[in-house]
């Protein structure tokens, strides 16, 4: 009979903060602005395109054609490169943001690094840019890729000792054994140790951080909830009567509007294509499910700890401060301050994660 009664009261609680939630205006407005987020992750990655770097040369050498060649193949999912068919049209396209930046090479630039010139390629950049220094990497690959076999024959030539043929000779050589080796084995190449083949996602670098938004606005909703309970203990709006009340209420008042919000931040997640439609939704569901009841659980405790209104409430900015700064997907300071790295546990969006991590 006992039981009865306290799953009647529980269920009396749950009716009346579900419907006093549902009024809510300022909840409204943050699943709008959830989905808002989601509708503009799912354009921006949809609209995304790869950035163009254009190539001049006028009448490339046997060595510049071969570099641009190299170049114009190369696809690494973030930018690529084309030739332009005159300098003028490729100051153009880098005006017209059409392209990130461009290379003016020259006719004759194997000669040219022979005699050791400095400056014989023509770096055109847009005011905004912010990729050169990343793509120049990429060109001095390209150019001492094909380089290299001129140094390498010129190195064995100059020692009689060693080669008793001349440099065309050699250099014949040297570019039949390099051209196989380039193409069975990497010539150039960076390894990235400890990291998955799949780790990097093309299409998540153009992604907002939507996953990251949805928790922080979970965790903020808990905050607000559980000081909306204080505001309306000090009004007078309920009365509680039994000890056992004064843990469920609190967390009724925190859980569920962070619940209602999870099922924005899914739909969120779903929209800006975070999270596909399929088996692992479910997961997803659960997992949000999981970390509103941490959140609602730890604003508890909090409210139970810090007695004081005007405290708990000074305090939701520091807490939001704090998993914002520790949010794997906003901005992780353990990067910037490993020393730090035991404090990200205290984080509830730590929590998230690590279980997203362990889940799916």
């Amino acid at each position: 009979m006992k039981k009865n009664k306290n799953l009647k009261l529980l269920r009396a609680w749950f009716s009346f903060l579900a419907r006093y939630t549902r009024k809510k205006k300022s909840l409204w407005c943050m699943a709008a602005i959830l989905l808002v987020i989601g509708i503009a992750a799912a354009q921006n990655a949809d609209r995304h395109e790869i950035i163009r770097i254009g190539l001049y040369c006028a009448n490339p050498d046997e060595m510049t054609e071969a570099v641009l060649t190299n170049l114009e193949s190369l696809d690494d999912g973030l930018y690529r490169f084309y030739r332009s068919s005159s300098l003028d049209y490729m100051q153009e396209d880098i005006n017209l943001r059409k392209a990130e930046c461009g290379y003016e090479f020259p006719n004759d630039l194997e000669s040219q690094m022979q005699a050791g010139e400095d400056g014989c390629i023509s770096v055109y950049t847009s005011p905004s840019t912010v990729l050169t220094a990343v793509v120049n990497e990429a060109v001095y690959n390209a150019i001492f890729q094909e380089y290299a076999k001129t140094m390498l024959a010129d190195f064995i030539a100059s020692y009689d000792v060693v080669s008793v043929k001349t440099a065309d000779e050699l250099k014949a050589l040297v570019d039949e054994h390099y051209e196989y080796e380039k193409e069975n084995t990497p010539v150039f190449h960076v390894v990235y140790e400890d990291i998955p083949e799949n780790f990097y996602d093309d299409q998540a670098l153009f992604q907002i951080p939507v996953r990251g938004l949805a928790v922080l606005f979970i965790m903020l909703t808990a905050l607000a909830g559980s000081s909306q309970y204080r505001h309306d203990a000090k009004k007078g709006r309920f009365l509680l009567r039994r000890p056992d009340e004064k843990w469920f209420v609190p967390f009724l008042y925190s859980y569920l509007p962070a619940l209602f919000l999870s099922v924005f931040g899914l739909l969120a997640l779903i929209i800006g294509s975070v999270a596909p439609v399929n088996v692992t939704l479910i997961a997803e569901l659960a997992l949000l499910i999981v970390f509103s009841s941490l959140c609602s659980i730890l604003c508890t405790l909090l409210g139970q700890i810090i007695k004081s209104s005007l405290a708990f409430d000074a305090l939701i900015p520091v807490i939001l401060l704090f998993c914002l700064l520790y949010s794997p997907v906003l901005m992780d300071l353990r990067d910037f301050i490993p020393g730090y790295k035991v404090l990200s546990w205290l984080a509830p969006t730590k929590w998230y994660f690590a279980l997203h991590n362990f889940i799916l």
